[in-house]
Order: structure tokens, then C-alpha cells, then sequence
């Protein structure tokens, strides 16, 4: 199917407004129409718009009954909701793209933030064949990011950094940032023919978001994901208007430095998990219709109607209203569970918490939105993954059919 007939400036629109329930089916027009399911529908929208303002978290009920698969159709029984093979990946840091697995014969010198197809991955998922423009190699999945929505396309997606920045700082507006576009991550998806954003997340860490998905899906909630991979250029540009404000505004400095906190626990003043890859910022809703969506023939739930889940505050709030634990703790060198909740934290955000560290995901003590995968790190990616790069770039293609 070729591109939608809409303008980028419309696009960027759809993906954050209030108009996106209708236009989410769109999400399907490259991929196998659901039998009896879904109407056609034009729009660029990946996700849908609720059907109400915020609300108080309702107490957790039965999840609702799935539609149905059509007989003819299969559910993906592998790693993820679908098969990886056709998703994008990018090397997370310059890297030899290799002329077999395990061989390290290297056929030609990837460049950090290089869009790769996926077109296999080793039994043991230490190792992937990709396409690099014309060149085909293998490379070790703990250095590569792949793009979620192509293999949890369930997941309601809206990078807001990509249209219209949500952040902001005691509540304040902050100058240059909020309600701007930090960077473009947008890009036609030909594996469901639809322009989409391009969410990149190391392939160990995208295994865990997968399973909190699951975990959320199969309690009758959806996870909501505002951001994982962002450009180092990007996260430099916050904290310098973040400092900028706050330096002009002492409710704006008290909220991200009063004891415990300090400005670092709030935006990163270097390179921060987001670049290295194994970070996300996560929200949640309670699902109230969904369909099933097919592609290849493979069927995976499409959210197509849901209410918000009370949090204790708007994504992206710069301050210590945010925090998920009563004081600092490094994410990486104790147990969390040691530290007592912030007394701020709602019934929806243990729920996400619930979800989250149950499929082996760490919460971050400032921000009850933000999760990572602590196991995904590796010395390479410490030592080389700079976040220099946007991830722009979608080279996915639909994975082969289904057997019918």
C-alpha cells in the first residue's frame, strides 16, 4: 500500500490528538484486513483518543473477553506479539557487521544509529542477521535497538518528545521545550503501511516491555509509551532549559533540588539510560473495546477504546510530585523494594509498577513513568553508545505469512 494521503504537519496532529480513536485503525492498512472486525479507516493516528477526561483508578476487574482469532489465523507463539524477522534495528554504536554469527570476520563498518532490516535471529537470540543497505551480516543482539512497534504493535505508542514535548517543570511551561518538537521520529512503516514513530529499544530490554504488556493485557490494561531511545542532543537541550528556568524561578529549583532530590534525578546532565537504550517511559490505561488486528495472518490485540489510569502526575513532570520512592536510591546498587513509596503514588502507577518490575523491569525513585532494564547493559554499551543519532529511519517489512 502506498503512503497515506496526509501532511506531515496533520500527522504529527493525529498521533497526540484527540481525533486519534478514529484514525487508529489505520494502524492496519498494511497488514491482513480483520475478518469481520474492522471497517476501514483512513488516518495516520497510531493510537486512540480516550473516551474520557483523567479519571480515579478504578479497582482492578477481570480483563475484558478477547475477541476471538478467525480460525484461518494464527497468534505468533515466538519472542514477541509478532516475528521479528522484517522489524528495524539500529546499531546502538559503531560496530563490524560480521559475515557469520559467532565468526567475527567483519564484512563492513556499521555506523552508530545504522537502520537495519532484521532477517533472522540465532536459536539462542545472542546473535541476528540483518541488511544494511545492500549488505547482509550478523551482529550480537545486545548491541542492537529494535523498533517496538514493529513486534508489540498492541502497545499504545505516543512519543510525545516527537510532535508536541509534554515536559514541563512544577507545573511551568518550559521555554523552548514544552509543546514543541524536540526531534522527528516518524517515518512510513511498510509493515503496516502507515506512517508511525520509530521507538527503538534494546533487543533484551524490548523482551521485558513485551512481557509487562502481556501482564497488562491479560489484567484488562494497556501500557502507554511516551519515550525510550532519545537523542543525546535532545536530552542536553532539556536540561539546559531546565536549568535556565529554574535559575529564574525558585518554586521551579526547590521542586528538582530540595533534600533528597537533586536536578540530576530529574533530567540527566550527561548521557543518560535513554541514550545507552535500556530505559522507557511507560504510562498506563484500562482497556475498554479491542479488536484483533492481523498481520501476515498473525493476530495481536488492537486497542480501540480506553479510559486513563490515575497517576501522580502528568508524564513528564520535572519535580519532586513525581517521585515513585520516598528518597534517591541508585538503580543499579540496591534493592528498591528497600525504600518506601512516595506517598504521592496512586493505585494505577503500583499497578504499572506491578507490571513492569514483574516482567524484571527497575523503577527510577524520581519518576513513577520510567523503568529499566538493568540486565540489558553491557561494557560496550557503556564505553560506545553515545545517543548520536535519530532514529528516523523505518526499513521494516511485513514478516512472511502465517501458515494457514
Amino acid at each position: 500500500m502506498g503512503r497515506p494521503n496526509i501532511s506531515r504537519r496533520d500527522f504529527l496532529r493525529g498521533l497526540g490528538g484527540a481525533a486519534a480513536a478514529g484514525a487508529a485503525g489505520a494502524l492496519l492498512a498494511g497488514c491482513d484486513a480483520v475478518q469481520g472486525l474492522l471497517q476501514a479507516v483512513q488516518g495516520p493516528a497510531p493510537t486512540p483518543a480516550p473516551s474520557q477526561a483523567p479519571a480515579p483508578t478504578p479497582e482492578p476487574t477481570p480483563a475484558p473477553s478477547h475477541v476471538p482469532l478467525p480460525p484461518s489465523h494464527m497468534v505468533w507463539t515466538g519472542t514477541f506479539e509478532l516475528p521479528v524477522t522484517g522489524a528495524t534495528a539500529f546499531a546502538m554504536y559503531p560496530q563490524p557487521l560480521y559475515a557469520q554469527d559467532h565468526s567475527y570476520d567483519p564484512v563492513l563498518q556499521l555506523p552508530s544509529g545504522a537502520p537495519m532490516r532484521v532477517l533472522e535471529v540465532s536459536h539462542d537470540e545472542t546473535w541476528l542477521r540483518a541488511v544494511y543497505e545492500s549488505t547482509e551480516g550478523w551482529l550480537p543482539t545486545a548491541s542492537v535497538a529494535l523498533n517496538l512497534p514493529d513486534v508489540v504493535p498492541s502497545i499504545l505508542y505516543d512519543d510525545t518528545d516527537a510532535y508536541a514535548s509534554a515536559f514541563k517543570a512544577q507545573g511551568r511551561d518550559i521555554p523552548g521545550i514544552t509543546g514543541q518538537q524536540l526531534y522527528d521520529a516518524t517515518a512510513y512503516n511498510p509493515r503496516f503501511g502507515q506512517d508511525q514513530f520509530v521507538m527503538p529499544v534494546l533487543y533484551h530490554a524490548a523482551k521485558k516491555f513485551y512481557a509487562a504488556q502481556q501482564a497488562a493485557l491479560a489484567a484488562g490494561y494497556c501500557l502507554r509509551v511516551y519515550e525510550l531511545f532519545r537523542p543525546m542532543e535532545t536530552q542536553l537541550y532539556i536540561c539546559r532549559q531546565v536549568q535556565a528556568l529554574a535559575a529564574a524561578d525558585p518554586e521551579v529549583q526547590a521542586g528538582i533540588s530540595t533534600p533528597p532530590w537533586s536536578t540530576d534525578w530529574f533530567i540527566a546532565t550527561g548521557r543518560s539510560n535513554h541514550q545507552i537504550g535500556y530505559a522507557g517511559d511507560v504510562s498506563l490505561v484500562r482497556i475498554l473495546k479491542q479488536e484483533v488486528a492481523l498481520c501476515s495472518g498473525y493476530g495481536y490485540p488492537h486497542i480501540t477504546e480506553y479510559e486513563w489510569v490515575e497517576m501522580p502526575t502528568a508524564i513528564h513532570e520535572m519535580s519532586s510530585a513525581a517521585a515513585s520512592m520516598s528518597r534517591p536510591i541508585n538503580p543499579t546498587a540496591g534493592d528498591w523494594r528497600s525504600v518506601p513509596e512516595a506517598e504521592s503514588m496512586t493505585q494505577g502507577s503500583r499497578l504499572l509498577q506491578k507490571f513492569c518490575t514483574g516482567a524484571g523491569l527497575t523503577p527510577l525513585a524520581s519518576e513513577w513513568w520510567h523503568f529499566n532494564d538493568n540486565e540489558a547493559i553491557t561494557n560496550d554499551l557503556l564505553n560506545l553508545a553515545r545517543g548520536d543519532f535519530i532514529p528516523s529511519t523505518c526499513v521494516s517489512m511485513a514478516p512472511d505469512p502465517a501458515p494457514v
